[in-house]
């Protein structure tokens, strides 16, 4: 049985933005203290703060696009939906990194850095996602961390994720339980083999895109799971609490990881479910997740320049409220009147096709 969610009887926006946050909270170690410093819960897990927002993002994001296909007339409309909720906002902040926070920090003249072609490649090449371009021509070079925006990696992973979706779909596997479980036999054959006989070889090396693919593909599948099975996932909270006994059983082992993400998976699922009037008026508000998430690492390394010796709690105080007010601004003049247009962009695009087909007729 499926679950679909009303809009604004969840906490899952809220949960988002705890996951941005805890994205901003991770980079705030190494962005204040250098490359090699993480922040306390890594010498814990293995794994940084900034990784279990990620996962969060992840799962989250395996169940709504999973709606969103079930809700989606076809494939150019869900296509259409999820490309009007990135690249609206991804648009905006790579040109005002490239034309406002670069030509302000950059240590070269403004003409040569309007000439390099650095500064025209970093919003061609990071709009295709694969490649990503972290840096501008000087810009942040003398900080402790060189680089302008390090959170735009996981978008590459979450597109291409989202084709999974729209393949299974395609093929009625999303909403069928008897083939979606086919599908999670066959996805958990390969998880494991893969990890078995792959990360654990010589060729691991020079696999960095398939390894991350491996690691966020699980809670992705696993929101993709809750939207087919939750509401038959009788005595939550009973599972909820297996999973974590069985995932302090597999501390310290090479299981840890996965145990650890499908028992976060779970209580990220049972908070968002829940209601308050906390989320309620927050969802009333809007969901700043995405802007808070690709405006803080830059907005970190402004900190950075300014206050060299800014510790990571100092920074997150600074950071955390004016990547608010920047994502805040993308809300509420750029995602949200763009996601408008969802239904136009769908019909415009399909407009060539039936004039087409009607010609055939």
């Amino acid at each position: 049985m499926i679950v679909t969610e009303s809009k604004n009887n969840n906490s899952f926006n809220l949960v988002r933005m705890m996951a941005a946050l805890f994205v901003l909270v991770s980079h705030s170690y190494p962005l204040s203290l250098g490359p090699s410093e993480k922040e306390p819960l890594f010498s814990i897990f293995g794994f940084t703060l900034g990784g279990v927002g990620v996962i969060t993002f992840f799962v989250i994001s395996g169940y709504f696009i999973s709606l969103s296909w079930a809700r989606s007339s076809g494939l150019v409309d869900f296509f259409c939906a999820r490309f009007l909720r990135i690249y609206p906002g991804l648009v905006v902040v790579l040109c005002v990194t490239a034309f406002v926070i670069g030509p302000l920090y950059t240590e070269v003249s403004v003409k040569e850095y309007f000439s390099s072609e650095t500064t025209y490649g970093y919003i061609t090449n990071n709009l295709w996602l694969k490649n990503i371009q972290f840096g501008l021509l000087d810009v942040f070079e003398d900080n402790v961390y060189p680089g302008v925006n390090g959170s735009l990696w996981t978008l590459y992973y979450e597109v291409v994720l989202y084709g999974l979706v729209a393949v299974l779909g395609y093929f009625s596997i999303v909403g069928n339980a008897r083939l979606f479980l086919w599908f999670l036999f066959v996805y958990t054959v390969v998880y494991i083999l893969f990890k078995f006989f792959v990360l654990n070889s010589e060729a691991a090396a020079g696999l960095f895109r398939t390894k991350s693919l491996h690691t966020w593909s699980l809670p992705f599948v696993v929101g993709m799971s809750f939207f087919q099975f939750w509401s038959s996932m009788r005595h939550k909270l009973a599972i909820v609490i297996v999973l974590v006994l069985l995932c302090c059983l597999f501390y310290g082992s090479n299981w840890f990881l996965e145990a650890f993400i499908i028992a976060w998976c779970f209580v990220v699922f049972l908070v968002g479910f829940a209601t308050s009037k906390v989320s309620r008026f927050y969802n009333r508000l809007g969901d700043y997740s995405f802007g808070v998430y690709i405006y803080a690492f830059p907005i970190q390394q402004i900190i950075a320049h300014h206050f060299p010796l800014v510790q990571p709690v100092q920074m997150i105080t600074l950071a955390f409220p004016l990547s608010l007010l920047a994502a805040l601004v993308s809300w509420h003049l750029i995602e949200k009147p763009c996601m408008r247009y969802r239904g136009g962009l769908a019909n415009l695009l399909k407009a060539p096709r039936a004039v087409l087909k009607k010609r055939r007729l």
